[in-house]
C-alpha cells in the first residue's frame, strides 16, 4: 500500500504494528515516528481536541502516538516515552492512554506513588487490567491490603494473566475470551520488562502466594467457567452472565480480599526497594 501511496500514514502504522509483534523494536519505532509525520499533514485546519478521536482524519496520528509510546518503553526510552504521554494529553487530550503508558514507565523506572496514581487513572471497569500494575505498585509502597484488593480486582477480569504474571504456566486458549486474557498477559509482561527483571523476592513471594491460594484459584476456576458457560449456553439463562458482573465487581474484589487478609505481609516486615 505504501509503494503506491507514500502518504498512507496508517500503513506505516501497521508495519509498525508488525515489527513490535516481531520484537523488531528499532523499525517500529522508525515506522511509528513516520505515521507521526505524515499524520499530522492529515489534520483538518482547525480542529478541537475534544473531536480528535471522533474525525478519522485525526486517527493515524493518534495511533502512532500510542504506539510510539508503547514501543519506547519497552525499548527501555523511558524520558522520550514520557514526553510521548505529555503530547497525548496537551496535543491531543488523551488523559486515560497516557495514564496507562505512565504507569508501566513509573513502575518500569521504580516511581512507585506515581505509578499506582496512574494505574488507578486507567484504572476502573474501562481497563481491569490497570490493577495488575497499582497492585505491584502498592505493594512497594508498603500497602499489602490494597495490593492484594487490586490483584484479585485485575485477576478475577483476568485470570489467566494473573497466572502469567507469577510465571505459572498456562494450557493453550480454546475461545476468543481465554485468547483475549491471554494477550492482557503477554501485553503486561512486555510493558513491565524492566520492574519485572529486578522484581523484589518479597513482592514474587507474595503475589505468588495470592494466586496459589487455594480459595484464589477456586475463585480464578469460577470466572473462567462462568465465562464459558455464558458463551456456549444459548438458552437464554443470563444466571452465568450475573455471576460474571458480581465477580467482577470492585465490592466483591475487595470483600474477597478481606478473606483473605491472612496472605497480607505485615507493613513492618515488607522488603520494599527504594525509589530509584
Amino acid at each position: 500500500m505504501i509503494d503506491c501511496f507514500g502518504e498512507y500514514a496508517d500503513g506505516y502504522n501497521y508495519l509498525g504494528l508488525i515489527a513490535y509483534q516481531q520484537r523488531k523494536l528499532d523499525q517500529a519505532v522508525s515506522h511509528f515516528e513516520k505515521t507521526l509525520e505524515l499524520g499530522r499533514k492529515l489534520f483538518p485546519a482547525r480542529i478541537a481536541k475534544k473531536w480528535y478521536w471522533r474525525d478519522h482524519h485525526t486517527r493515524p496520528y493518534m495511533r502512532g502516538l500510542r504506539n510510539l509510546a508503547m514501543t519506547l518503553n519497552e525499548a527501555a526510552g523511558f524520558d522520550e516515552a514520557l514526553k510521548l504521554c505529555d503530547r497525548l494529553v496537551d496535543e491531543c487530550g488523551d488523559d486515560f492512554t497516557a495514564a496507562s503508558y505512565r504507569a508501566a514507565i513509573f513502575l518500569n523506572t521504580g516511581k512507585w506513588q506515581p505509578a499506582a496514581e496512574a494505574a488507578r487513572r486507567a484504572g476502573g471497569e474501562m481497563n481491569p487490567s490497570e490493577g495488575f500494575v497499582e497492585a505491584l505498585a502498592l505493594f512497594e509502597l508498603g500497602q499489602s491490603e490494597d495490593a492484594l484488593a487490586a490483584f484479585l480486582g485485575a485477576a478475577l477480569h483476568y485470570p489467566r494473566a494473573a497466572r502469567m504474571l507469577v510465571a505459572l504456566r498456562t494450557p493453550a486458549p480454546k475461545s476468543s475470551e481465554e485468547a483475549r486474557d491471554h494477550n492482557a498477559g503477554v501485553s503486561i509482561l512486555r510493558s513491565l520488562h524492566a520492574y519485572l527483571k529486578t522484581q523484589s523476592r518479597s513482592s514474587r513471594m507474595f503475589f505468588s502466594s495470592v494466586v496459589r491460594d487455594p480459595r484464589v484459584i477456586q475463585l480464578l476456576d469460577e470466572i473462567i467457567a462462568a465465562v464459558r458457560r455464558w458463551h456456549e449456553d444459548r438458552s437464554g439463562d443470563r444466571a452465568a452472565f450475573d455471576r460474571i458482573k458480581l465477580i467482577h465487581s470492585r465490592e466483591f474484589a475487595r470483600s474477597e480480599a478481606n478473606k483473605l487478609r491472612d496472605l497480607v505481609v505485615p507493613t513492618a516486615h515488607n522488603h520494599s526497594r527504594s525509589v530509584h
